[in-house]
């Protein structure tokens, strides 16, 4: 079992772990890509500002469980 993962891997896990917590496996590897990856490590950063602000300006926003497949499966048509 590898501990790298692709930086679409990263990326989906940067933006689920603002809605739910990671495994102790998925956290390592994803600590172990964004000590590796200045680009993952910018998206993370800017994720983490981002749901700080949006946190801080009333109630939580959720995303439409749609937009969240959309997201985690970019080449599908949403027809």
């Amino acid at each position: 079992m590898s501990i790298f993962i692709s930086c679409a891997e990263a990326t989906k896990q940067i933006i689920r772990k603002e809605e739910e917590p990671l495994s102790s496996s998925e956290a390592r590897k994803l600590k172990v890509h964004l000590f590796l990856c200045k680009y993952c490590k910018s998206f993370a950063r800017q994720s983490e500002m981002i749901n700080r602000a949006l946190k801080s300006e009333g109630p939580a926003l959720k995303l439409d469980p749609e937009f969240k497949k959309m997201l985690n499966n970019p080449h599908s048509t949403g027809s």
